[in-house]
């Protein structure tokens, strides 16, 4: 086994080694406890996203209403190793050197999206990133070999990008911007295939793979794509700010150091196109350039976020590799970059778990954590425990009905609720948010005459109920606090109100 195969190896195992660890012992995110909950309601689609999210964690979690964090990000942790290998394949059939190949690993590896967004966390993008790399890798194939047209191989070849954008666009909308890649190579650079079968074939098997999603979205009014697309370009106004959030974002998800890289590479390669073949080059800017130019122009109508032109990246991951493994030294660039972001997802790790670098806030007010982002992913198991104390007591005292409902009136407050504090007393969390969690919290009753509820607000949110659910006969009780600490410190807490709805609700 040669060298770069055992580096190789190495940083694969001990990227799957920490990814998992971080997976079993953080709590889930706001995105992941929403997408959990999608789970436990299996259907073509949904109007955040479409459903191969959901699919994938009812898969690993084995429909299970109660199950570790592990196992609801078992899909992502088992795909970002895949796309760790299929990166060096990608880069290594390229250049015929592991060299080249193992320097995609590192500058991938270097990727906060990589590592994190897609190798830990359960989200859209875990699937995504696979179909992305996979239908990028049969490009490149089919573009470098003109002649494979003409064969059953390019013709099976091009079935299976069909199959591979399709499962893409099942994960999410984002994916269809891989059919825009090659049907703009196709037009610029060889447009006989326009004449052959499986290029119109795969096509016809990428819409129908993605059927179920567009039947879902013609039962709903097609409110899902109608959403996803009016957050793109909107010319109500100039958002000047937002641009510079754009690529503040870019820069922290690929890491500044891969950023560097990137830069250098697409400047060396079109000043030596002889260095590099020229329908490779065209394919790993199409598919990244315009789509990042896409959304950065689209910042200024809209607020974006960074993960949205994140796929467009893996071109460049590539172009990358291809770069350094023409450049005397420059895999010490990569290994500097893998090291730092493996440090600091270690660090940011204990930071969330423990708390060792204190976070200043103030403990006396009601606000308490409100901007501190690492309460995402923390104070809920404990929070949950906390809440399942009073409510038996509640419950044993007849203060409250053993059916009773958790309410919520912020979406991603109620995942978390649903996963930490409802599910595992068995009880049904009602969320109006949103609405999936309108979907589903018709599916479990909604709120009727003589329901009793528990209003739990965070001190992050600090919400009340009694705006929204006084008068009427209800009989709202002040709340009971539930203080949660990290690292012997006050960092949040919870609000548990009472509520009797009146029966003639």
């Amino acid at each position: 086994m040669s060298k770069e195969r055992k580096y190789l190896w190495f940083i694969a195992g001990a990227s799957l080694l920490i990814r998992a660890l971080f997976a079993a012992f953080t709590e889930l995110s706001n995105d992941e406890s929403l997408y959990r909950i999608f789970a436990l309601f299996p259907a073509m689609s949904y109007y955040a996203h479409p459903p191969m999210v959901a699919w994938l964690a009812r898969l690993t979690t084995f429909g299970a209403e109660i199950i570790p964090e592990f196992f609801v990000r078992l899909s992502s942790v088992i795909i970002g190793t895949v796309n760790t290998l299929l990166v060096f394949k990608i880069a290594k059939r390229l250049t015929g050197s592991e060299k080249a190949g193992l320097a995609a690993v590192l500058i991938y590896t270097a990727s906060v999206y990589a590592t994190v967004f897609i190798g830990i966390a359960l989200l859209p993008d875990g699937m995504l990133s696979l179909c992305w790399l996979l239908s990028l890798d049969l490009m490149l194939i089919l573009a470098r070999d003109p002649q494979l047209k003409e064969s059953r191989k390019g013709s099976l070849l091009m079935l299976a990008m069909g199959l591979t954008i399709g499962i893409g666009l099942l994960s999410k909308y984002t994916a269809i911007y891989l059919g825009v890649t090659w049907v703009l190579y196709v037009i610029l650079y060889d447009r006989t295939w326009f004449k052959k079968w499986s290029f119109w074939g795969a096509i016809v098997l990428c819409f129908a793979l993605f059927s179920p999603v567009i039947i879902w979205n013609a039962g709903h009014s097609f409110t899902s794509i109608a959403n996803q697309s009016s957050r793109l370009l909107s010319f109500k106004e100039i958002l000047w700010w937002s641009p510079f959030r754009e690529l503040g974002g870019n820069l922290a998800y690929q890491n500044p150091l891969n950023w560097i890289v990137f830069a250098f590479s697409i400047v060396f390669f079109l000043k030596n196109k002889e260095r590099i073949e020229r329908p490779v080059l065209r394919l790993l800017l199409l598919s990244s350039l315009p789509m990042i130019l896409f959304f950065f122009i689209a910042s200024f109508t809209q607020p974006t976020l960074p993960h949205w032109s994140a796929p467009a990246y893996f071109g460049l991951i590539i172009l990358s590799a291809l770069f350094l493994d023409q450049l005397k030294g420059g895999m010490k660039v990569a290994v500097w970059s893998c090291s730092v972001l493996a440090f600091l997802l270690i660090l940011v790790g204990i930071e969330i778990k423990y708390e060792p670098f204190p976070i200043p806030r103030d403990t006396a007010a009601a606000d308490i954590g409100r901007d501190d982002i690492t309460l995402d992913m923390y104070g809920w198991k404990q929070g949950g425990k906390a809440f399942a104390e009073i409510y038996r007591k509640d419950v044993a005292e007849g203060v409250m009905r053993a059916d009773s409902k958790i309410l919520n009136d912020i979406w991603y407050e109620g995942a978390h609720l649903d996963n930490y504090f409802a599910l595992p007393l068995g009880l049904k969390q009602i969320t109006f948010d949103n609405l999936d969690y309108q979907d589903i919290s018709e599916a479990r009753g909604g709120i009727v005459p003589g329901d009793d509820l528990y209003f739990i607000s965070s001190s992050r949110t600090y919400v009340t109920p009694y705006e929204s659910y006084s008068g009427g006969g209800n009989v709202i009780q002040e709340p009971e606090t539930i203080e949660i600490t990290r690292g012997g410190r006050l960092v949040e807490k919870f609000y548990v109100y009472r509520i009797h709805i009146a029966d003639e609700y």
